[in-house]
């Protein structure tokens, strides 16, 4: 069996997006329990993930198998990892937000409301950090053993989960988003 590598990579990317969007789901429900005192379900699809954080690690990871060729002391791929995760992060939650801004006349997040250094609704130098750190301890520590799980699932489960997000996406968009 012949592989295309392009298209290969694209089913890992678009996986890693929608495995980090649900755990970065299931990671900010837990902070709303935590810092909210209740489950604050903010959720723009339907479905169990926020594709917005799975595109920051998604994003992060790829840097990472890129810098890693490098024959570059550990300690600097790492902080180079850290930054560059960081800045993703940013220009993830910058484009997703002024991208619904603009289409649909939405916020859908405003750090200007809970934290007083943002000068942008969609961005923050506090939130974004602690966001692209765990970007980065994320492609650190958790994905190397999550690739293993994921490596296990069969190829048709796969493509089901894919379809799910996509049709929910659909949806989404199709039906007019209403929060």
């Amino acid at each position: 069996m012949r592989y295309n590598k392009c298209g290969d990579a694209m089913k890992t990317i678009a996986g890693n997006v929608i495995v980090y969007g649900i755990l970065g789901f299931l990671l900010e429900r837990m902070l709303n329990v935590v810092f909210l005192g209740y489950w604050h379900d903010n959720s723009l699809l339907y479905g169990p993930y926020q594709l917005m954080y799975g595109m920051a690690v998604a994003f992060t990871i790829v840097f990472y198998a890129c810098v890693k060729q490098f024959a570059l002391p550990r300690v600097i791929k790492i902080i180079s990892l850290i930054i560059v995760a960081i800045l993703l992060t940013g220009m993830v939650e910058h484009s997703v937000g002024t991208l619904h801004q603009s289409l649909y006349s939405i916020i859908l997040w405003d750090y200007r409301m809970t934290f007083t250094v943002c000068a942008y609704p969609f961005t923050c130098v506090i939130p974004t950090t602690l966001f692209g750190l765990l970007s980065a301890f994320a492609v650190l520590y958790v994905h190397p053993t999550l690739t293993r799980f994921i490596d296990r699932i069969p190829r048709y489960v796969k493509g089901v989960i894919f379809m799910i997000v996509v049709i929910d996406i659909v949806l989404t968009y199709a039906g007019g988003i209403t929060l």
